[in-house]
């Protein structure tokens, strides 16, 4: 089963089992990621019992070790991720279904690090700007 298949069977089966307590389809949101900067650090440092790092020990071991090379191979995976999530969004059973583009929210600047707190998390002024996309999509229902 291919991602965009798995998304459309549980999009179909969340509004199948929601409409008959609704008045109609419910709106879903789906979203996809920003570009994760796999640098290593893990949650609070990801020593002893502390997860992470999640990214980096895979490219690591399969020979990338330049951090540019391995943001740019996130990069390739995220758009991919979320150009998929973009498609089923538009597919005419799903205009109840709105997909948040959560890219180039969060920097992989420089200053990457005021918003990512690890690899894969943001720090709370990185979830106050993811939030506010929500909020934005939210606002147009």
């Amino acid at each position: 089963m291919t991602a965009f298949t798995a998304y459309v069977f549980i999009l179909s089966a969340v509004t199948v089992v929601c409409e008959p307590f609704t008045a109609g389809a419910i709106p879903i949101l789906i979203h996809g990621y920003d570009y994760p900067v796999p640098d290593g650090r893990g949650y609070m440092g990801g020593w002893g019992p502390l997860p992470g790092p999640w990214l980096e020990p895979g490219f690591r071991e399969k020979g990338y070790g330049d951090l540019t090379q391995r943001v740019e191979m996130t990069r390739v995976l995220i758009d991919r991720f979320n150009d998929m999530l973009a498609e089923v969004a538009k597919i005419r059973a799903f205009a109840h279904v709105r997909y948040v583009d959560l890219r180039n929210t969060l920097s992989c600047g420089a200053d990457y690090k005021k918003w990512w707190a690890n690899e894969m998390h943001p720090t709370e002024g990185g979830f106050g700007k993811v939030t506010g996309r929500f909020a934005a999509v939210l606002g147009e229902l």
